[in-house]
C-alpha cells in the first residue's frame, strides 16, 4: 500500500499491473488501485476514512490482487534460487582450481612448498 498526492494505490498491483498467463478468466487487475488513484468518498473524516477501509478490505480479498502478491511471492522464490545457485557454482569453481593446482603440483613431481604460492597466484573473482 502506498500513498501519494492524497491517494492511495497497491504496491504489488503497481508492480504486476498486467497479469498475462497468470490471469484467471474474469481478474482484472484494477487500473485504480494500480495507479494509486483511490480516494475516499464523503464529507466528514469518519465517513472518509469508514469508505477507505471498505475499499482496503474488498481490494485485499479480490483475486486480482491475490494473483499479483503471488506472482511477486513465485519472482522472488526464482530471484533467491538463482542467487543460491550462482554462488554455489563459484565456490564449485574456485574448488575446482585448487584440486587442479593439487594435481599440477603432484604430477610434476613440484615439491608442496611451491602449491600455496601457486593458489595465490590464480586470479580471484572477489578482488
Amino acid at each position: 500500500m502506498y500513498a501519494h498526492n492524497g491517494r492511495l494505490g497497491c504496491t504489488p498491483c503497481h508492480d504486476v499491473k498486467d497479469l498475462g498467463v497468470m490471469a484467471s478468466r474474469g481478474v482484472i487487475i484494477a487500473i485504480q488501485w494500480a495507479d494509486g488513484k483511490i480516494i475516499p468518498a464523503g464529507h466528514s473524516r469518519d465517513v472518509q476514512l469508514s469508505s477507505l477501509r471498505k475499499k482496503i478490505r474488498e481490494h485485499k480479498n479480490s483475486a486480482a490482487h491475490n494473483e499479483a502478491v503471488k506472482i511477486l511471492q513465485t519472482a522472488n522464490k526464482d530471484i533467491l534460487l538463482n542467487m543460491n545457485a550462482s554462488s554455489q557454482e563459484s565456490v564449485f569453481e574456485s574448488t575446482a582450481k585448487v584440486f587442479m593446482t593439487a594435481y599440477y603440483v603432484a604430477k610434476n613431481n613440484k615439491p608442496f612448498t611451491d602449491f600455496e604460492s601457486l593458489i595465490d597466484l590464480q586470479p580471484s573473482k572477489f578482488s
